[in-house]
């Protein structure tokens, strides 16, 4: 999550790397796919690919390109869940999202020192990030900013859950997420502000569908490190305002402005996307059921190169597939978290590592209501997570079951 999608080459040579090395431990171990989430994932691509059928006999201008998105990439993934037959599996997946989210706040905050000319010249790799800088309002641009829409989440998660970590290791976590906090709020992404302060409800969500543990103890658990975050964060904006009130005055109107649907810049832009699509979704009882089909584009163009991409995801989803594609997307998710919730109830105690990743799934979701994060290879797997787990965690079970005959 670390290197950015710009880096395709690069990409595409780990991702040949991982196939050869999931072919060979498969082949090794005699470790496969689990039954369920093959099926549940060829469904998935299967009506991706009759949507894009459907885009392409209406001459959609991106029926063909966005094959890879709705077709290729969730059989990419799910021939990635051979990984997770293997015992330390998610431990493994888990370590590797902490260092991600280090590199990525280390990276961010060399590059903001160095454009403040804190940080000496040679400390800072150039690297193809997009990197951007608003000199009136400390707002600056990185692509893998947008990582932390999930991976926040998933951290703050990790911490709340009693765990084996170890007091040592959860006051790194801690301290991780209030660095974190800074660069959010530095970085002048409303949604990512507002995703920080809904992590207390992520968490929620996740423990409640994950486990049986009593209500009681998770909201006390829950208002307990929420106080302390609220608290930290007070202390935080009370030094800053003292110091720096102009520009936490700039950051409060930078967030109200999201929801002020007649400001003139980004949000006017929304708006008029918004209605575009809702219009041409409207326009026939056939586009209100069925949509215009995937790569289709609306009266209004986000992008010329692109005119199939839209910032309002399930909009454009219901513009695009209709109704009934629609609803069987969110139908298809919610089988995904039913079916992990299930599997969970054998082995319980993966709470610890599965809880935050659902975490992460919730956070990158409501994120993306007003972005398309789901049309990137990056995130997209965020959204087949809770399918592509529950392999996993079966096999972990059958494991524990083994061990304890």
């Amino acid at each position: 999550m670390f290197v950015p999608t710009s880096y395709v080459p690069l990409k595409a040579a780990m991702l040949v790397l991982m196939c050869v090395g999931i072919i060979s431990a498969s082949v090794v171990n005699g470790n496969f796919w689990n039954k369920g989430t093959v099926i549940s994932i060829v469904l998935v691509s299967s009506v991706g690919l009759l949507n894009s059928l459907h885009g392409a006999l209406s001459s959609n201008p991106g029926a063909i390109p966005t094959l890879t998105i709705w077709v290729a990439w969730p059989l990419v993934y799910l021939f990635a869940t051979a990984l997770l037959i293997n015992n330390q599996s998610f431990r493994w997946i888990v370590r590797v999202l902490f260092l991600s989210m280090i590199a990525i706040v280390l990276y961010t905050m060399v590059y903001l020192g160095k454009m403040a000319s804190i940080v000496p010249e040679w400390m800072y790799i150039e690297l193809d990030m997009g990197q951007d800088i608003n000199a009136d309002f400390v707002e600056y641009a990185l692509y893998n900013i947008t990582s932390l829409m999930a991976l926040i989440p998933f951290a703050a998660t990790f911490a709340y859950i009693k765990n084996p970590v170890g007091a040592k290791n959860k006051i790194i976590i801690y301290v991780l997420l209030m660095v974190c906090f800074a660069v959010v709020v530095l970085s002048g992404r409303r949604a990512l502000q507002i995703n920080f302060f809904l992590v207390p409800i992520f968490t929620f969500v996740s423990i409640s569908l994950l486990s049986k543990i009593d209500m009681g103890e998770l909201v006390q658990i829950l208002s307990y490190w929420s106080i302390k975050m609220v608290g930290v964060i007070a202390i935080f904006l009370a030094l800053a305002t003292l110091y720096f009130g102009d520009f936490i005055d700039a950051i409060f109107t930078n967030v109200a402005a999201a929801y002020d649907l007649l400001d003139s810049g980004k949000e006017s832009e929304r708006v008029d996307q918004l209605y575009s699509l809702v219009e041409g979704w409207v326009s026939s009882p056939l586009r209100f059921f069925i949509g215009w089909g995937n790569g289709a584009s609306a009266d209004v163009i986000r992008s010329v190169e692109t005119p199939w991409a839209y910032e309002l995801t399930y909009v454009y989803l219901l513009f695009s597939t209709g109704l009934i594609g629609t609803l069987f997307y969110f139908g298809w998710f919610t089988w995904g978290l039913m079916r992990l919730r299930r599997v969970m109830l054998m082995r319980p105690d993966l709470l610890v590592y599965v809880a935050p990743l659902v975490s992460g799934v919730l956070g990158l979701c409501v994120a993306a209501v007003t972005n398309p994060y789901f049309g990137k290879f990056d995130y997209l797997w965020l959204v087949l997570l809770p399918h592509l787990l529950v392999g996993g965690v079966k096999y972990q079970a059958q494991i524990f079951k083994r061990s304890h005959v």
